[in-house]
């Protein structure tokens, strides 16, 4: 793989504020997140922390528990048994289970958590696994439910995992034998070219399928598929042993339920002082966590008398407390509490996180100053467009840039067309237009001495003149271009590819697709650039 280090991707990106603060130490105010360059004073912390707070013989027993239930591989248990050692810490990522691993971004998250673990352990005396937080306890099929992919025809194809009708169903009640892997396959196999690895990656997900209970199981068993060697622990928060230890925090939440709702409000109020939108906007009566009731994650509200259930149903603070006690597994935290508790029940050093997660982190302060758990250190993710070598032909052929991807399609083959059908007519057109100028020019000097009155007329003539000139220019331009269908097809075919529906390749499309195409070439190129990665880059990699 070659990093194409010419193109800037800031315009694609877009603004990115809590990312600039986040890594800009001197843009920093008193409410910004810890980041990186912390680390020395975030570990002193964490340290203190684990030390009094993890039983780390417990953890690593439960960890391996749940690891060879779900099938990982031997790395995996590996890194599980080093968390044992008091200077062993994660670097952690987290997502929901999509489909075969959901899109690209997800798997850059968890190759950036790979490489800094790699990186630390080799630059400092502690030891470092990564890590993942499957984010199993979610309810949103749609975030799980979509799978993309570029077919041979060079247009977007979409899977849509049809729902069961239950909209609040958290994502470990969901059955693996609901999910419809064959006909994904098919469709994928119809649509895309036939490759020699094809098949092969194809017997891989249909293995990772085999023993999986649930969709998260099968999502675990893709991403170890991927990450094999690298030691990656994934938790997973539906763990009863998870549960059981979080029961100190959801007793902080139900004593004191609106505590979050109003640190947080404290700090967007801080944020939009200085003109920045908070990324969480909660009801004033919404509580931090979720109720697990008959197949379904209700959000749990706090009137002035009691808890409410989904507005129904009404329990006191002694109901829940008891509830708690003898069912942990009913109780699900929000995305304000889950970091919490993800940084509360295990010893994390730094998380990788996209920019939305970044810009929310920046508003829970409160929530761990009360739940009295340092934070680790933040770490914008990197991110990485691929394109194979004919794409950057045709790049370097039409002299586009990055940016180029988010104009009409329309108008760029047309400004492409007259730019390179221009030339055949340049040096007539400027003399044309220089003899023009220089004729209407001598008429309006005449005219000063004929009848001064006809200037006016002299120059709108003249605006006509050019105007005829132009669109008669723009129809032969146009005309040109209709004979240039191929061009209208690359421009197309690198839309679809590079930014598809008008966003981020990595927000659309999957890994295992760029395996069947590249074989495990692909795999080991990202091995082998994973010293480079940088905080917050967003890199264009050439694929061979």
């Amino acid at each position: 793989m070659e990093m194409l280090t010419h193109w800037d991707a800031s315009a694609l990106l877009g603004e990115r504020p809590y990312e600039k603060m986040l890594n800009n130490p001197d843009e920093a105010s008193e409410i910004c997140p810890p980041s990186l360059q912390q680390l020395d004073a975030v570990l002193a912390a964490r340290r203190v922390y684990a030390d009094a707070h993890i039983d780390r013989k417990s953890l690593a027993q439960a960890l391996r528990d749940s690891h060879q239930r779900r099938g990982a591989p031997p790395s995996s248990l590996h890194s599980i048994e080093q968390l044992e050692n008091p200077h062993c810490f994660l670097i952690i990522a987290g997502q929901q289970p999509g489909l075969l691993g959901g899109p690209l971004y997800t798997f850059y998250k968890i190759l950036h958590a790979v490489a800094l673990a790699e990186r630390l352990t080799r630059e400092r005396r502690e030891v470092f696994a990564p890590a993942l937080w499957d984010a199993s306890e979610d309810h949103d099929f749609s975030e799980i439910s979509v799978l993309q992919w570029l077919t041979k025809d060079r247009e977007t194809a979409t899977f849509q995992w049809p729902d069961q009708g239950q909209k609040r169903r958290p994502f470990f009640q969901i059955p693996l034998r609901e999910c419809p892997i064959e006909e994904i396959l098919r469709q994928i196999r119809e649509s895309t070219h036939p490759t020699e690895f094809a098949e092969e990656v194809f017997e891989k997900i249909r293995s990772s399928a085999d023993g999986a209970e649930t969709a998260p199981d099968f999502f675990d068993r893709l991403m170890w598929r991927i990450f094999e060697n690298d030691g990656l622990i994934i938790i997973r928060p539906d763990d009863l042993w998870m549960r059981r230890q979080a029961i100190p925090l959801f007793d902080r939440e139900i004593r004191n339920p609106l505590r979050t709702t109003k640190g947080i409000e404290r700090i967007g109020l801080q944020l939009m002082e200085q003109g920045l939108s908070p990324q969480i906007h909660k009801r004033a009566d919404r509580t931090s966590f979720f109720l697990i009731e008959e197949g379904e994650r209700r959000p749990v509200f706090a009137p002035p008398h009691g808890f409410a259930v989904d507005g129904i149903h009404t329990n006191s603070e002694s109901v829940l407390l008891n509830r708690l006690e003898k069912k942990p597994e009913s109780f699900s935290p929000s995305a304000v509490l889950r970091p919490v508790v993800q940084d509360a029940l295990l010893p994390t050093a730094a998380a990788i996180l996209g920019p939305s997660e970044t810009a929310y982190h920046f508003l829970l302060q409160g929530v761990y100053e009360a739940h009295e758990t340092p934070r680790p250190a933040l770490v914008s993710r990197v991110g990485f467009t691929l394109i194979d070598r004919r794409e950057s032909e045709l790049m370097n052929r039409y002299d586009l840039i990055p940016k180029d991807w988010m104009e009409n399609p329309a108008a760029l083959v047309k400004r492409i067309v007259k730019e390179g059908s221009a030339e055949n007519w340049k040096d007539e057109s400027q003399a044309s237009q220089a003899a023009l100028e220089a004729l209407f020019h001598c008429w309006k000097r005449e005219a000063v001495q004929a009848d001064p009155t006809i200037q006016k007329i002299l120059d709108k003539n003249f605006a006509r003149i050019q105007k005829d000139l132009k669109q008669s220019e723009d129809l032969l331009v146009r005309k040109i271009g209709e004979k240039h269908r191929q061009i209208q097809k690359h421009i197309e075919g690198l839309r679809h590819s590079l930014y598809p529906e008008n966003t981020l390749q990595e927000r659309r499309y999957n890994i295992f697709l760029y395996w069947m195409k590249f074989g495990p070439d692909i795999l080991s190129g990202f091995q082998q650039i994973r010293g480079a990665i940088q905080e917050g880059a967003h890199v264009f990699l050439q694929i061979p």
